[in-house]
Parts: C-alpha cells; structure tokens; sequence
C-alpha cells in the first residue's frame, strides 16, 4: 500500500487531473510523513553505512541533473506474492474507479435510454442534458468521455452477463467466483447497470446506498 500511494491517493490525483485542479498539497508531504523507519539493523545489515554516508553516496552518484534533485529509483521485492496480495488481488489487475457525482447521473441516463434502437442511444445520449452536463465539469477530457459513454451503451445491452448473485444479508450483489461470491468483482459498466436493474426491480432494501457504491467511472 505505501508504494501505491506514496506520491498520494491515485482516485484522488486522478479526479483533480480529470477537474483540472493541481495536484493535492498534502498528497505528497502526507505520504512521505508515513514512510516506513529505516530499522535499527540497517546499518550492519549494509555493511557499516548509516544515514549520513548513505545520503553522501546518494549525493555523489549523480541525483540531481540540471540543479534539479531527482528522487532514487525503487524497487519492490516481494515474497510469499499470494499472501501479500491475498486471493481476491492476486493475478487480478489493479483497477481503481474515480467516483464522480455527474457519472452516476449520466449511467441513469444511459440505463433510461436503453431501449433506443440501434445507434440512437449513443445520439440520445450526447443529446441529454447529463452528457452536456459532465462535459461542462471536465472541458478537454470530450474523446475519453465520448469513449466511456460508447462503452457503457455496449455493457447496457449485456448488464446480465455474468447473471450477479444478491445476498441478502449484505444488500449486496456480487458475482461467483470459484466456490464462492465475489463483492468487489467489476465486469466494466456491466455491473452499474446490474446494480440499476435491481434497484429498479425493488431488491434491494437500500437501494440509495447500493448505488452509490457501484456508480462510477470505470
């Protein structure tokens, strides 16, 4: 997780690019703030070299270039990668969503307008007002926003596939993964339009919180 985040929340920098804010201030001061202590057993475990000649060496090897301070290249060696990752991350990809208020309104559209024949959704769509709406919110992003809504009107047409499976104790729908059920399996928009679906159709006891957590931008 530190080496994920270590230059801040990816959701959180990838939303301030998409509104065109600068990068968070605390993003970057806060990850280093918790980078992990070098252990007492640093030092023999290198050979004798503490902090101090550590950064003198750093300082020598060429870390800046053009007066600017360049940071060290790291690499990460992990062992036992199926413990450290756990089974519903391991051999899987890592695909974090920025969750935007206008996307969730613009997935409402597109599951309302799924009925268009043929290649009128996608025209209905950017005719509406929530497509006109989130191009406002994010102007130079059109052809990535253009891309999502093209995908979402191909996964409106195919929302059951793979069929979800509703847990009741959860309020939650989910999708069988070996001998069990997954909650935190996307299948693209697929899994929107599932979540809508069933909202729509009166399963869910909470349908607001259901929602929330599954309309994004994927």
């Amino acid at each position: 997780g530190h080496s994920i985040l270590r230059k801040g929340a990816i959701c959180a920098l990838s939303e301030a690019l998409l509104r065109g804010e600068t990068k968070p201030a605390a993003a970057h001061s806060q990850a280093n703030s918790r980078a992990t202590p070098r252990p007492e057993s640093f030092q023999s475990s290198v050979g004798g070299f503490d902090d101090e000649s550590m950064a003198v060496s750093e300082s020598k090897t060429g870390n800046t270039a053009n007066g600017v301070v360049r940071e060290p290249e790291e690499i990460l060696l992990v062992d036992e990668v199926d413990i450290f990752f756990g089974e519903d991350f391991y051999g899987k990809t890592y695909n974090p969503a920025v969750k935007l208020p206008e996307a969730a309104g613009l997935l409402r559209t597109v599951w309302r307008l799924r009925h268009s024949a043929g290649n009128r959704l996608l025209s209905d769509i950017k005719q509406s007002p929530e497509f006109r709406t989130i191009l406002q919110s994010f102007p130079g992003w059109d052809e990535v926003i253009e891309r999502e809504v093209q995908a979402m009107c191909a996964d409106v047409l195919c929302f059951d596939d793979p069929k979800p499976h509703y847990d009741r104790g959860l309020d939650k729908l989910g999708y069988k993964v070996m001998d069990g059920i997954s909650f935190d399996i996307h299948y693209g928009y697929r899994t929107a339009f599932a979540n809508l679906d069933a909202a729509e159709r009166g399963i869910f006891r909470d349908p607001a919180a259901a929602l929330k957590e599954k309309l994004g931008l994927w």
